[in-house]
């Protein structure tokens, strides 16, 4: 016996990836529209439109930082070698500091407030 089955995929307009459930590993269909409608709201997507433009979770985010600004909180030292470029303090070590956007997930760095006695290192 053969049967067609219509169901509705969903991808992002920003960046075309398909709509997935992470926890299990695979791309999601779906039986109607307002299921998927529902699904993607849950999800973090944003839908605008009546369900005509989407938008990724991941991609609500980066714009969302775009517009506000990185969450950050826990700052590391760079533990790089002298040979970085980076600019070194007097024992030596990197004054970049860098975290992960908890929002996005983007790696942010920054410089440490300089202190007497700083230098280039070529």
């Amino acid at each position: 016996m053969m049967t067609t089955t219509v169901c509705i995929a969903v991808s992002c307009d920003t960046c075309g990836d398909a709509c997935r459930d992470e926890e299990r590993g695979r791309t999601v269909y779906f039986g109607t529209e307002s299921e998927a409608l529902e699904w993607l709201s849950r999800s973090g997507w944003h839908v605008t439109g009546n369900g005509r433009a989407l938008s990724c979770a991941q991609c609500v985010a980066e714009r969302t930082c775009a517009e506000h600004g990185h969450v950050t909180r826990h700052w590391a030292d760079c533990e790089c070698s002298q040979s970085s470029g980076h600019h070194q303090d007097d024992d030596g070590r990197c004054t970049r500091q860098f975290t992960w956007c908890e929002r996005c997930l983007t790696l942010v760095h920054r410089d440490r407030p300089a202190v007497p006695g700083t230098r280039e290192v070529a």
